[in-house]
């Protein structure tokens, strides 16, 4: 059984609230999924995106705020990555229990 800490996740979700509804917005989306199996959880956070630049591998406060906690929590047992397309933002965060 995996046990996240308090308000590992919230981060990712309030960026995707944040950044992903927008009035310019055509079509908002946002879609959240988290799949956990032995030894292996995975949480992926994908949102739409408007009128900003793709940027892949830069993270704003939250996100960096998220990344030394893991370093922290899960030190070389975890892997954040994101991905800012043209008209998507994704975070995927895999936590391993053991390295």
């Amino acid at each position: 059984m995996w046990r996240i800490p308090p308000l590992l996740l919230l981060p990712f979700v309030e960026n995707a609230f944040k950044h992903g509804v927008s009035p310019e917005a055509a079509q908002a989306w946002l879609n959240i999924s988290i799949s956990a199996e032995v030894g292996h959880l995975k949480c992926v956070v994908e949102n739409s995106r408007v009128g900003e630049r793709p940027s892949n591998g830069n993270a704003g406060l939250g996100l960096e705020n998220v990344r030394r906690r893991l370093e922290l929590l899960f030190p070389d047992r975890h892997r954040l990555s994101i991905l800012a397309e043209r008209d998507s933002f994704m975070v995927v965060l895999e936590l391993n229990d053991r390295s």
